[in-house]
């Protein structure tokens, strides 16, 4: 196997980033969005241009600002976050469920420069569970008037 160059290395990882259909944002210790690919864009519906040294708490509903607060400051600690499910504001006002993944981003002596988010739509996902438990719970209790109908019927019988 050939080692690949740097830049080589570099270009095929971006071409990863930009490929991705999860929403890939960085941003400083500080919130403030360094980059943003394709698939954030539309996500949120707001382009790398619009976002790129604005304050990440732009997509995060007010009610919820204090998440980031708490994020960040798991992340400053060297932790990493798995699918913790939040909602988040697209740019016409709709608000989105999604599942993040935040990590920290340390340079090559372990110190945290920044944060990496990868954040995926579980909107429609999550609609079609409260569905199903909705459904389930007509059913259970569907059920449970029939048996009821069952059970008056045998004792009238009796």
């Amino acid at each position: 196997m050939t080692k690949l160059s740097s830049i080589h290395t570099e270009a095929w990882l971006a071409a990863l980033v930009e490929s991705s259909n999860d929403a890939i944002i960085s941003k400083t210790l500080d919130g403030i969005v360094t980059s943003w690919n394709a698939s954030a864009e539309r996500t949120f519906g707001y382009s790398a241009e619009e976002m790129i040294g604005q304050s990440i708490l732009q997509i995060i509903p007010s009610e919820r600002h204090g998440e980031e607060a708490l994020i960040l400051g798991r992340i400053r600690g060297g932790e990493r976050l798995d699918h913790f499910e939040t909602r988040r504001r697209r740019k016409d006002g709709m608000l989105i469920d999604i599942a993040l993944t935040v990590s920290p981003i340390k340079d090559e002596t372990g110190r945290i420069l920044g944060v990496s988010k990868i954040a995926r739509d579980i909107t429609e996902e999550r609609r079609g569970r409260e569905t199903q438990r909705l459904l389930m719970r007509e059913v259970n209790h569907r059920s449970k008037n029939l048996l009821a109908v069952v059970e008056a019927r045998v004792g009238i019988c009796r």
